[in-house]
């Protein structure tokens, strides 16, 4: 009786078993039915060679699902860029060039020697030679970065939208306005102090002068001094500089030069300068 009793229960519970095992399982083929059904399909469309309206109309549509492989993926910036540099007025003024410094020292005496020492007329040639030299190193800097920014490639992969194209390219762009007065900056650096720490002498005898040796004749070597500017000395400081003055002959008078300065060199002494005598 007890046995019997225990199989019909057996029998009784595998029944549902296998109710609960056959509605799970149709449960489940009607979720994966479902999901099927409700996920978006991934459908891949071609377009060979498709003009630039097609992508941004696609581009619209897909978003970042678009994937539009180049043809070529490195290409010359100069196929698609041009540069034109705008340059300081200082150096697109005639005052910068060899034929206005030559009209300009037209009426001075070539004998500069006859000049008091501090007169500004023996300095000007000198510091026009040193804004043409500038203004010429400036522009072969510039046109050199240009021309290797030119040449250089841009790579991609895939073709950019017009926002990030824009984007990339001005980046690179500012990036190289950037650097080019960096190097400039760094040259100028590196010749100026070269030339202070050698203690070359100017030919103007601006930042250093012979001194005799009256109590050592015998002595086969000039000596030299430092020249001072307003307490400065060029021997110690390279960017010394005073007001620059025309002086008058046979007399201790002196007419100042709005904005230009003069000091141990050329080149310092105009970099302090302001150059509004130019302009007035």
């Amino acid at each position: 009786m007890g046995s019997g009793m225990d199989r019909i229960t057996a029998k009784h519970l595998g029944r549902w078993a296998t109710r609960l095992y056959i509605a799970l399982f149709i449960s489940g083929l009607i979720i994966l039915t479902i999901y099927s059904a409700v996920q978006p399909q991934v459908v891949t469309k071609t377009f060979n060679s498709p003009s630039f309206s097609i992508y941004n109309d696609s581009k619209q549509k897909y978003g970042d699902e678009l994937k539009c492989p180049c043809s070529v993926i490195a290409s010359p910036y100069d196929q698609f860029i041009e540069i034109e540099p705008i340059f300081h007025e200082v150096c697109s003024n005639p005052f910068a060039t060899k034929q206005y410094r030559n009209e300009l020292i037209a009426g001075l005496i070539s004998n500069l020697s006859i000049y008091a020492l501090r007169d500004y007329r023996r300095f000007l040639s000198a510091h026009l030679q040193a804004l043409q030299g500038l203004c010429e190193l400036s522009n072969t800097l510039v046109y050199n970065s240009i021309n290797q920014f030119r040449t250089s490639l841009f790579v991609t992969t895939q073709l950019l939208s017009k926002t990030n194209f824009r984007d990339q390219l001005d980046s690179l762009i500012e990036q190289t306005k950037s650097n080019v007065p960096t190097t400039f900056r760094q040259l100028l650096f590196l010749i100026r102090n070269i030339n202070h720490g050698n203690a070359y002498m100017s030919t103007y005898t601006t930042n250093f002068e012979y001194i005799g040796a009256p109590d050592a004749p015998e002595l086969t070597y000039a000596s030299t001094q430092a020249i001072i500017y307003d307490g400065c000395s060029c021997g110690l400081y390279l960017n010394c500089t005073t007001q620059a003055n025309f002086m008058k002959s046979n007399s201790s008078e002196m007419i100042p030069i709005k904005g230009l300065k003069i000091g141990c060199i050329p080149s310092e002494s105009f970099r302090a300068s302001t150059l509004e005598c130019f302009y007035d």
